[in-house]
């Protein structure tokens, strides 16, 4: 359980769209768009890693629970500890279609390591949010 009773609210949890099941090899990304060369998980080789990753992902989700892939990853956010609030930015209505999958059911324990060796099998060198860090003053 967390500490101190602190509430997070985490931003993005479907990874710039990324797990929202509808991104293939063929996806391009505008000029200016993060995705289009900023964010190394859009960048091969790792682009293809992330969406092997999403394609089993998926796949586990309606196999386990009949839920999407976006259901899963917001489902994962929620049963971690001290996160309240899933917040994403929707453009249209049907972004927001999974909302009405996300409650009575959560991940058991098995399900967490399966989620995880999912990852490691496909990705296994993550990025972390540090890419998006700004550079360092020189002293």
């Amino acid at each position: 359980m967390y500490q101190h009773g602190i509430h997070t609210l985490v931003y993005s949890p479907l990874c710039r769209g990324l797990l929202s099941g509808r991104m293939t090899p063929q996806t391009t990304f505008p000029s200016g768009d993060m995705r289009a060369g900023i964010d190394p998980k859009f960048v091969e080789p790792r682009y293809s890693q992330y969406l092997k990753a999403a394609e089993a992902l998926s796949q586990f989700a309606q196999d386990r629970y009949g839920k999407t892939l976006a259901q899963l990853a917001v489902r994962w956010l929620l049963d971690q500890p001290g996160v309240s609030v899933a917040l994403w930015g929707a453009r249209k209505p049907y972004h927001l279609e999974a909302i009405s999958g996300l409650w009575g059911w959560s991940l058991d324990a098995e399900a967490m390591q399966t989620i995880e060796d999912i990852l490691q099998r496909y990705v296994p060198e993550s990025i972390p949010p540090s890419f998006m860090s700004p550079p360092a003053r020189a002293a």
